[in-house]
């Protein structure tokens, strides 16, 4: 690629389409190899090319998130979300407010404020995502299911249980739809719903629930497949809990049958002492 380079800029002049594709090119390599400040280099130069070339607008509605996506992955939320609220507010000026793509930014916004810790402002952002989507797309379009899944794992994480798995459910309910009962996104939502339900302590309908994501991972990946693997983990966790929650109880009822019996058998021992000359020694007792 560096040898295209020179190339690219004696036939283009610095502001070609070419030039900034070698460029892109250069960062995504660097990035495979976890080089991520000099993909992030990279990708600004590609950047700045592309802006003199197209032009502001245009570029930032069709220029892909490579930038955006390496200023999340080194750690740079802060330049993760002031790129994406750059590329927001372009996109609300050349669209309008109901695009699927300012749709698309508002989630992008969402998932950086999510792992800046600002849980309200990026379920409020998710939420603003959902309803320009269920507004241009529909309530059974896909977009909107991811959209579902976004509230649900933003809920999760602020301990609103009961709120992150109806937004599941949501979720599940559109992609079945959609997408039909054997799609692999179903089986995203079938492990959502069950680890919620898990960490719910609803163990019995968190296994259904896992047990029907493996039906649809063990045919359609195998058994050695990383995620068919984590179902079928998931399962067996959740039977061992079940198990162990099982003995314990029959431990109790034991214990319980235990103390009882030797209650008995101590009021037994008190009964054939009574009748033995207990009362008469109690009496003696009382005369000293």
């Amino acid at each position: 690629m560096k040898k295209l380079l020179p190339l690219d800029w004696k036939y283009w002049e610095k502001i070609t389409r070419v030039v900034a594709t070698t460029y892109n090119n250069m960062g995504v390599v660097l990035e495979s190899m976890g080089d991520y400040d000099g993909a992030l280099e990279k990708h600004k130069q590609a950047l700045a090319i592309r802006l003199s070339a197209l032009g502001r607008i245009i570029l930032m509605l069709h220029l892909p998130t490579t930038t955006l996506v390496l200023c999340w992955r080194i750690g740079d939320n802060e330049g993760a979300l002031s790129k994406y609220e750059e590329a927001l507010a372009l996109t609300l000026s050349a669209l309008g407010k109901d695009h699927p793509d300012v749709a698309t930014t508002y989630n992008s916004i969402g998932f950086v404020l999510y792992d800046m810790d600002d849980f309200e402002g990026a379920l409020s952002k998710h939420k603003e995502a959902l309803a320009i989507q269920l507004l241009v797309l529909g309530k059974d379009h896909p977009d909107v299911a991811q959209s579902y899944d976004n509230m649900g794992g933003v809920l999760e994480e602020m301990d609103e249980n009961e709120g992150a798995l109806s937004k599941y459910e949501e979720a599940l309910a559109v992609r079945s739809s959609a997408l039909g009962k054997d799609h692999a996104d179903v089986a995203i939502s079938y492990h959502k719903i069950g680890a919620a339900l898990f960490s719910m302590g609803h163990y019995e309908d968190s296994l259904l629930k896992f047990q029907e994501c493996l039906a649809i991972r063990e045919p359609m990946l195998g058994l050695e497949h990383p995620e068919t693997k984590k179902c079928i983990g998931w399962v067996e966790a959740i039977k061992e809990k079940q198990l162990a929650e099982e003995l314990f109880r029959l431990e109790q009822e034991l214990w319980k049958k235990f103390k009882l019996c030797f209650s008995h058998l101590q009021f037994q021992e008190e009964v054939v002492w009574w009748r033995n000359g207990g009362r008469a020694e109690q009496r003696n007792l009382g005369k000293v």
